[in-house]
């Protein structure tokens, strides 16, 4: 399990990345601010982009292990408990072996370290999906056992992110009642009891949150942020199914690698009594053909179906291993996978720093330079902070409105982060009214280019004087001001 957890390590190096990790962090940092643990706000007013189990988990996290370490450590120990569980499920039925490559080949994957070292609400979705799948084919096995915790985390999955969680297990429920006929007797008894357990999960939050928000909640979160999104409205994510299948393909080769190579074997090598393989088998496929139709894409959406399928490979190999005469399990049958996370280690740290910090790369003759505009931005917060002063970003959010998914083009966004580092709302400066707006001194962080002649002698025009600020951090591609009043 160690090193499993070693891919991990390193996730406290970096500092938080702009847009969705911005949102929430900043959303956990007003919420501990204001005491609140039922209406989550950013920047002021309430925000009901996603709901509520991340910022619960996160808050306590922020509060214990400080801005570093707490954003991330929810999808950390989310990560940790999945190993866990995949363990704990492959363990009983095929032995150290097959649990120990099961888990490493799913921790060593791209894919699932990325999105683990990532402030995102896909880890908590991710590990009560695959809790509620694995106690529901134990409630297959021996009717009706512990069918009230396939309820419980079916409940977490929605305070996670929404009811897909409930959409993917009722298609997976589909495909296993309809290719697994044998299986269909453990269907009885038990399911009043799931749907009263997933029910109290769910209203423990919905309740209280509608109580306090009224209809504000319904229009902004139950229509907006799941109708609207289940019927199409995010035109940011959508792709067309051809796009999408090949996006999918790609991460799955590369997200996976390299054990995802030898699913195919895996599939064709499922014996008839296998009936814990077929399950995984229809509960990875399914959770990635839902996700390749679905006209709603981005990379990380097909997480869920990679634990399932690491268990059929895992499997696969650890037979191929005792057949040829290796028993139990040593150091040199996990020698592969020991390097391999290792190298993902590495990987993982140095692509996160080199993102976050910027780096030169002057070598093979290749000459360029990738600007550390996340760790410029925050370095310029901290020291706003320190000011005690009101800040506002002016324009920060990027000109030109197209939207899309698959582009390689970096855009300019608005960084939420700034929240979550000055440790306090900032305003959202749009126009020259909206600087001027306090009618008193405030701090103005802006991009290298926002900030030009016309719009320095409109404020002068106003009555304003608009100096900039020398900071410890270095000022290339954004720019801290003081505005004051004459």
């Amino acid at each position: 399990m160690l090193v499993a957890v070693l891919p991990l390590m390193g996730f406290w190096l970096t500092g938080l990345f702009d847009l969705d990790e911005g949102f929430y962090a900043a959303v956990v940092g007003e919420m501990n601010r204001r005491g609140e643990w039922i209406t989550p706000f950013y920047n002021g007013a309430p925000w009901f982009e996603k709901p509520i189990l991340l910022y619960w988990v996160s808050k306590p996290c922020v509060l214990l292990f400080g801005e570093m370490w707490g954003p991330r450590m929810p999808s950390i120990l989310s990560a940790i408990s999945v190993y866990f569980l995949i363990f704990w499920a492959v363990n009983k039925r095929y032995g150290q072996l097959a649990a120990s490559y099961s888990v490493l080949f799913l921790s060593g994957s791209l894919l699932m370290i990325g999105v683990s070292r990532m402030m995102l609400a896909d880890g908590l979705l991710g590990v009560s999906l695959v809790a509620a799948m694995l106690f529901y084919f134990e409630s297959l096995e021996t009717p009706g056992k512990n069918r009230w915790l396939v309820g419980l985390f079916l409940g977490l999955t929605v305070l996670a992110k929404g009811p897909v969680g409930i959409l993917l297990f009722i298609i997976v429920s589909i495909f296993t009642i309809w290719l697994m006929p044998s299986l269909r007797k453990g269907y009885r008894g038990g399911w009043a009891v799931a749907f009263v357990a997933m029910s109290l999960v769910i209203a423990s939050w919905y309740w209280p949150v509608y109580q306090a928000n009224g209809q504000v909640f319904v229009q902004k979160f139950l229509i907006e942020q799941n109708i609207g999104r289940f019927t199409g409205g995010d035109k940011a994510h959508t792709d067309t199914f051809l796009r999408g299948f090949l996006l999918y393909l790609g991460i799955m080769l590369i997200g996976a690698a390299p054990w995802i190579y030898k699913l195919p074997n895996a599939l064709k090598t499922i014996k008839p009594e296998d009936y814990f393989l077929k399950f995984c088998a229809i509960w990875g496929l399914s959770i990635l053909g839902f996700f390749t139709i679905s006209s709603a894409k981005l990379p990380h959406y097909i997480l869920p179906a990679l634990p399932p399928l690491a268990i059929l490979v895992g499997v696969m190999v650890a037979r191929n291993r005792t057949e040829a005469g290796a028993m139990g399990v040593s150091l040199k049958l996990l020698r592969g996978p020991i390097v391999w996370s290792v190298l993902m280690c590495a990987i993982a740290n140095l692509g996160f720093g080199v993102y976050y910090f910027g780096a030169k790369i002057d070598a093979f003759g290749i000459k360029t330079e990738i600007e550390g505009l996340h760790s410029e931005v925050h370095g310029l917060a901290r020291e706003a902070r320190a000011m005690n002063l009101d800040v506002a970003a002016f324009q920060l959010p990027r000109r030109e409105k197209a939207l899309g998914t698959g582009g390689t083009k970096l855009q300019e966004t608005s960084h939420p982060t700034l929240a979550f580092y000055l440790g306090r709302p900032f305003i959202a400066a749009e126009t020259i009214e909206d600087l001027t707006h306090p009618h008193k001194e405030i701090l103005v962080i802006t991009r290298q280019n926002r900030v030009t002649p016309k719009i320095a002698k409109s404020l002068s025009d106003l009555g304003y004087a608009l100096s900039p600020v020398n900071t410890l951090t270095k000022q290339r591609n954004y720019r801290l001001f003081r505005l004051m009043p004459l």
